[in-house]
């Protein structure tokens, strides 16, 4: 259940042009999305025995001018958005803010 759902929500962020890893990688090169359990990873579903399990999909942008970096990841949830919509058994329940991060 769970491993089929991050497949399945990688498969379809890749398949819509996004470069998002199941899994940390190894080296990091933005721009790139990761997917890592939410607050809420495993909550039961709506029926009697099923679950929802929820991912948050950490957007990476590459370092640069704050214009720049801001118009970058602007896109960059865009395209999740647009790819997560798309496709049946998924939704994006909230966006965070933006913050810095050192993936070195």
């Amino acid at each position: 259940m769970i491993g089929s759902a991050r497949t399945a929500l990688t498969s379809i962020l890749t398949g819509a042009g996004l470069r998002v890893f199941a899994f940390t990688p190894e080296r990091s090169t933005p721009p790139m999305g990761i997917l890592v359990p939410a607050g809420d990873w495993v909550m039961p579903g709506d029926v009697f025995g099923a679950y929802r399990v929820g991912f948050d999909v950490t957007l990476i942008v590459a370092n640069a001018a704050n214009e720049t970096m801001i118009t970058a990841l602007d896109d960059l949830v865009d395209d999740t958005l647009v790819a997560i919509s798309d496709a049946a058994s998924f939704y994006a329940s909230q966006v965070g803010a933006p913050s810095m991060i050192d993936i070195s």
